[in-house]
C-alpha cells in the first residue's frame, strides 16, 4: 500500500492506494516508490497542486480502468462524495 497526500496546506486529503495498481500504471510513480529517497522509504507521495476530486479521478482509473463522469451542478463543490 502507497499513501497519497493530496492538496495544499497542513491538512491535505489522504488516499490509500495499492501499490502494485499505481505502479502498473505509472512509470514516474513506480520510480519514485521504488527508490531510496524519501518517496520510496516512506511509500508516501505528496501533491499539493491538484484536488481531492481530480485525484479521485485518477484512483477511479487505476481500480478499475473506466471512468464515471458526471456534470457538476453549480451549487456542487467538486469535493463533495459522488
Amino acid at each position: 500500500m502507497v499513501t497519497f497526500l493530496i492538496g495544499p496546506g497542513e491538512n491535505p486529503k489522504k488516499f490509500i492506494l495499492h501499490k502494485e495498481r499505481v505502479c502498473y500504471h505509472s512509470l514516474v510513480l513506480e520510480a519514485a516508490f521504488s527508490s531510496k529517497f524519501v518517496k520510496g522509504e516512506t511509500q508516501t507521495y505528496r501533491i499539493e497542486d491538484t484536488s481531492p476530486g481530480a485525484f479521485r479521478l485518477f484512483t477511479q482509473w487505476i481500480s478499475r480502468e473506466k471512468l464515471d463522469l458526471i456534470q457538476l451542478r453549480p451549487d456542487c463543490d467538486e469535493d463533495d462524495e459522488v
